[in-house]
Parts: structure tokens; sequence; C-alpha cells
């Protein structure tokens, strides 16, 4: 399984979901720097993986630009 964040790794939660697994685990953790970049991210890796591919976006009420993202996922 490999575990998509639009989040960048280089701030502290990233920093602490990637301390607080395993390291075999959070290897598996990528880290887009922004939503704008998931749909391509995870495109390619649909393309070179049969891996499941699990997103994680941050939601606030009422974005439809979160929306748009899922719906295109």
């Amino acid at each position: 399984m490999i575990y998509v964040f639009e989040d960048d790794e280089r701030d502290p939660l990233p920093q602490l979901f990637i301390k607080a697994y395993d390291k075999r685990l959070s290897d598996k953790f990528i880290y887009t720097r922004g939503n704008g970049n998931v749909y391509n991210k995870v495109e390619t890796l649909l393309l070179s993986t049969d891996d499941t591919i699990v997103v994680y976006l941050d939601t606030v009420p009422g974005n439809l630009d979160t929306r748009r993202i899922y719906t295109k996922l």
C-alpha cells in the first residue's frame, strides 16, 4: 500500500508521521507539497505500481477544490 499526502514532508506533522511509523511503512508515504500535485502523482503511481494507493487530503467543509480532486481521482 502507498500513502499519498498533499502535505510537504518538511513540515512538522509529516515529520511526526515519518518518525512515528516503522521505516518500512513510512517509506511508502509520499508527500506532494500541495493538493494541486496530488492527481499527477497518483496518475504516475498508477502506471508504475500494482499497489493500492490511499490518498489523504485536508478537507474544509464547502471546499470545492478538494471535492474536485477527489472526484477526478
